[in-house]
């Protein structure tokens, strides 16, 4: 039997001739049939991995040139009852009334520009009637967690804020009791995850309050103090989901180079 090309390989391609070789090496002890078909189920799963990514692709640009177009919108007043919550997501609105300072929550595990922090979220008691919304007010570092270290940010009395309004995760990933999941932690006012009925009782809301179906993410408007810092809104997602196609494809590609090559190399006594 002739010597196998990997062994006769030198530089530039002996840098990754070790990987192959043990690929090869690995087809040879598997009878030819079975080999062929682990790597037509392999490329199969690949290749379809790859299409869902550039579908993943597609919907995603398609999200993303929805917010741009709701987030140019006029402004518009938060509705005392809303009858079709989707129509005001990623619109800008307005909402009157009173914060719940003291009983602010936190949304853990939130960096801006690599350092470690928290977003504040604040019930807020409308003027109009309408209940309570709950306001991301924005990002502050994690050592100013207690609202005494930022008093000059927590105003007081009847407040007017303009933000973008937000529906609450809908995906099941976002759901009580999956396994994939850290839970929220309503005891250590932890949360990982927005979840109103949840928040609103931890923050002692009286039940068969209204409780808007809506988010309210607080602008960019300076805070006294400098915090907290408002504007934190994605309204970019990160849409990598093509390399990620161009990735599943390429190791399609791979098994299937390295099964032909094997086939050819070992010869018929080893298929």
């Amino acid at each position: 039997m002739p010597t196998p090309w990997f062994d006769r390989c030198r530089p530039p391609c002996g840098f990754w001739r070790t990987p192959v070789q043990a690929l090869i090496r690995g087809w040879g002890a598997v009878p030819g049939t079975r080999a062929m078909l682990a790597t037509v189920v392999g490329a199969l799963v690949m290749i379809a991995l790859g299409v869902w990514q550039l579908d993943r692709f597609t919907w995603t640009n398609a999200l993303i040139a929805r917010i741009h177009a709701r987030i140019a919108t006029p402004t518009v007043p938060l509705p005392a009852r809303l009858g079709d919550p989707q129509a005001l997501e990623y619109r800008h609105v307005t909402v009157t009334g009173t914060f719940l300072h003291d009983h602010e929550l936190y949304l853990v595990a939130r960096s801006r520009f690599g350092n470690d922090g928290l977003e504040v979220v604040t019930p807020l008691v409308r003027a109009d009637g309408g209940g309570v919304v709950l306001v991301n007010r924005g990002w502050i570092p994690k050592e100013r967690r207690a609202p005494g270290s930022r008093r000059a940010g927590l105003p007081e009395g009847t407040v007017t804020i303009e933000g973008v309004a937000e529906l609450p995760p809908r995906h099941p990933w976002f759901r009580a009791g999956n396994l994939f999941l850290a839970e929220n932690r309503p005891d250590l006012n932890q949360w990982l995850y927005i979840d109103p009925p949840a928040m609103a009782a931890a923050a002692a809301i009286a039940p068969g309050t209204p409780l808007a179906a809506v988010i309210i993410d607080a602008g960019p408007d300076y805070n006294p103090g400098g915090l907290p810092v408002g504007g934190q809104t994605v309204i970019d997602p990160p849409n990598d989901h093509l390399l990620y196609a161009v990735i599943w494809f390429g190791l399609a590609v791979i098994i299937i180079f390295v099964y032909v090559v094997a086939y050819r190399q070992l010869g018929p006594r080893n298929r």
